[in-house]
């Protein structure tokens, strides 16, 4: 029995003759005890050998029933009378079988109230039911039951609609009622609207060809016309600051771009490359610029995905998603990708390497970082995000740093970055707040994507059935529902989590959500094609990430649309007529760097003792700091469950690590690697710990440094180096310090 919905599933069925069901054929799966765990994608499948499952009963054994509906054969012309449609698929009945249909219907008139009521109603059982609508009774297959509510969901098998009734209102079938197959075929279908084909129902002359699982519709041998869905991928992912992130350098760019692939996308890369391999994939139809597509590589001739940059008379430049490199083909060359390659998102990521190198030092660089294990810290220097590749935690060195070539080098970073995608530059763009990630980045749905925004929120609610999404990766764009308020949303896996769950976001709003697996559905192809629909950009806010001042940008930004304009450095500004909205600082925020005090600073500043490193050496906190400091460790107990372990850890790296004394989650900096074990000083209060290296998590981007500078302040002892370092000495130093109204003056020596 081969399984045509589960992948790479096959295996035998015998029948199990122990017990005879009255509608079903019990089946035992040869090497299967697991089967329960399949049931949510065996349950009411069809297969290859014209069975359908009924229901699974554990331990090895499910139940089929023989004579399932009658399927269409793959390219033949079949004329249908269409019964009813739904989002993705449409119902026929084969124009030849439509006697039996009235035969069906006819007999189950005249039975009328003769009927008996069902009295075992489970998943899989064809009975009698009153369709709402018009209150004639019809055959059903029973494909949910709520003991609980006592209601069941039906399909009416000759017709394809389905509606709940209440157990009670089910009846039982006669013997020759059951064993005439469910006349009514599921077509699936992609690329027409709705509406065209709904016009098709109960008309003439109408028939459908099935190539490829796919049904295209005819009606007086005239094709329904097609809304051309231009297939698209999903956008690439965006790499942490102050993380190495493991992968591959897999192109070097004439331009200066080096382009990496994180490990943990290496294995969906692999497998896509295999089912790319065995695919001979006919010209598209028509070539339109951010299309995806395939094209064949003219170094080795393999087949590989690509996006469409231009279209220039017969030629086409294409770029090739997960590998980084271009080249132009003509436009017969540009060959359709399947759907089942579209999900995973761009491999490739684009990174501005801290070192700048020319086309003479490239062929250099490819030798020094392509085909090795390398790792990558993505910074933001002199604002403006730079990357730093290491081999063996040593950085790679080449070139000379940017940060010492003044103009040229921000000249040559805009040009790099001159085709990403996202809002136009140097333009106001009117828009509205879609959602606040912190005061460093805010998510906004420009005012001309609001019509494709209505468009993707109905075609979301007119969806009624939904297929779970069964697997997912880093990149999967799905359909879930937003806790707050109920309501289904497309969204896209951001993190894998463990444990069955994700974080998503929801790509037309930018927020994000932890969600099960579970809770996750699949996105429909035409939902799929839709841009996302919200926009991040940074701000230039020399503001604090306090919740208070969260609270401040949303209540401005939240109350009516805005213009918004993004810079250069790809730095935003926002304003409503001619006024700036919010504060400004002069210039990008750069690396903050642990708070300083010197001796310049001749007000005294309020404080607070966090810490006694030696008698000479004390760390304390400036009151004006600790609203600040309380919303961050609210964010971070927040975290929690939601945080990544670290794999890689090396000096330098910002962390979070749980405080032994108090086990709470704290930011902190790594000072020292020896073996598993790991030194760290917690950044917002100046103590160490030397922890596993097992126990360290990723810093999240919306807690790292450059949002929100560490709290504690260094501060040394005048004439500390004259006591000596001794236990009874600290507490003396901590009963001096340790008072209310603590202030430091460092003018004052």
């Amino acid at each position: 029995m081969a399984f045509l919905d589960i992948k790479d599933l096959k295996t035998v069925a015998v029948k199990d003759d122990t017990k005879v069901m009255g509608q079903a054929i019990r089946c035992r799966m040869i090497g299967m005890n697991n089967i329960k765990e399949l049931e949510p994608q065996l349950a009411r499948q069809e297969y290859q050998v014209k069975l359908v499952c009924c229901a699974v009963e554990g331990n090895g054994v499910v139940l089929v029933r023989e004579e399932a509906e009658e399927m269409l054969a793959e390219g033949v012309d079949e004329q249908v009378v269409v019964t009813h449609v739904a989002h993705g698929e449409v119902w026929v009945t084969l124009t030849r079988q439509m006697e039996k249909v009235d035969m069906v219907m006819n007999q189950l008139e005249k039975l009328g109230g003769t009927l008996k009521t069902m009295n075992d109603v489970t998943v899989g059982r064809l009975a009698a039911g009153k369709f709402s609508e018009d209150g004639q009774m019809y055959r059903c297959m029973v494909e949910d039951v709520s003991v609980r509510e006592k209601k069941v969901v039906v399909r009416y098998v000759d017709f394809g609609n389905k509606e709940e009734l209440g157990i009670g209102e089910l009846f039982e079938l006669p013997a020759d009622l059951l064993r005439v197959p469910s006349l009514a075929v599921r077509v699936q279908v992609e690329g027409v609207e709705r509406n065209k084909l709904e016009e098709l129902i109960d008309k003439e002359n109408v028939s459908v060809v099935v190539e490829n699982k796919l049904g295209t519709f005819f009606i007086d041998g005239k094709k329904v016309t097609d809304t051309y869905i231009v297939p698209t991928l999903p956008p690439p992912l965006v790499l942490p600051l102050h993380c190495h992130v493991e992968g591959e350098v897999v192109h070097v760019s004439p331009g200066g771009l080096i382009w990496f692939t994180p490990a943990t996308l290496s294995n969906s890369v692999d497998n896509m490359m295999d089912r790319l391999a065995v695919l001979s994939p006919t010209p598209v139809t028509r070539v339109m610029v951010d299309m995806a597509c395939t094209a064949r590589y003219s170094v080795d001739g393999e087949l590989y995905r690509a996006k469409v940059k231009e279209v220039i008379n017969e030629k086409v430049r294409v770029f090739f998603v997960d590998f980084g490199n271009e080249e132009t083909k003509n436009v017969e060359e540009i060959l359709e990708l399947p759907g089942n390659c579209l999900d995973l998102l761009p491999a490739a990521i684009d990174i501005v390497p801290a070192r700048s190198f020319d086309e003479e030092q490239r062929e250099v660089v490819e030798e020094l970082l392509c085909g090795k294990k390398v790792s990558v810290k993505l910074t933001v220097e002199g604002g403006i995000e730079f990357a730093r590749v290491y081999v063996d935690k040593e950085e790679v060195l080449f070139g000379q740093e940017r940060t010492s070539a003044g103009r040229k080098t921000m000249a040559n970073i805009q040009s790099l970055h001159e085709d990403k995608s996202g809002l136009p530059v140097g333009l106001r763009t009117p828009a509205n707040l879609g959602h606040l990630d912190s005061v460093r980045e805010v998510w906004v749905i420009p005012t001309k994507v609001q019509e494709k925004l209505d468009k993707v929120m109905d075609m979301l609610a007119e969806q009624k059935e939904w297929e779970k999404e069964d697997y997912s990766e880093v990149g999967t764009m799905c359909v879930t529902m937003f806790s707050e308020d109920q309501v289904l949303y497309r969204a896209m896996v951001i993190t894998l989590l463990g444990a069955g769950k994700v974080v998503v976001r929801f790509v037309d709003f930018g927020n994000h959500e932890e969600k099960f697996l579970s809770e996750l559905w699949k996105i429909t192809p035409a939902l799929k094609a839709v841009e996302h629909c919200a926009e991040s950009v940074k701000t230039s806010w020399g503001m604090e990430d306090s919740l208070v001042n969260r609270e401040m940008v949303e209540e401005v930004l939240g109350k009516e649309e805005f213009m918004v304009e993004v810079d250069e450095q790809g730095f935003a500004t926002f304003y409503r007529g001619d006024d700036v909205l919010l504060p400004l600082v002069d210039s990008a925020p750069t690396d903050v760097n642990p708070m300083v005090i010197t001796a310049d600073d001749s007000d005294d500043v309020a404080v607070a003792l966090s810490y006694i490193e030696s008698v000479g050496v004390v760390w304390v906190t400036p009151v004006a700091v600790q609203e600040m400091l309380d919303s961050l460790m609210g964010q971070l107990a927040d975290m929690g469950d939601k945080l990544v372990p670290l794999k890689d850890v090396v000096v330098g790296s910002m962390v979070v690590a749980r405080y032994m004394e108090d086990m709470e989650l704290y930011r902190a900096r790594v000072v020292e690697v020896v073996d598993s074990k790991v030194t760290v000083i917690f950044i917002d209060y100046g103590n160490y710990q030397v922890s596993d290296s097992s126990s360290l998590y990723k810093l999240p981007i919306e807690v790292s440094e450059d949002r929100v500078a560490p709290s504690a302040v260094k501060v040394i002892m005048p004439g500390g180096e004259e006591w000596e370092d001794t236990e009874e000495n600290r507490e003396v130093v901590e009963a001096l310090l340790e008072k209310e109204n603590l202030t430091l003056n460092m003018s004052m020596g």
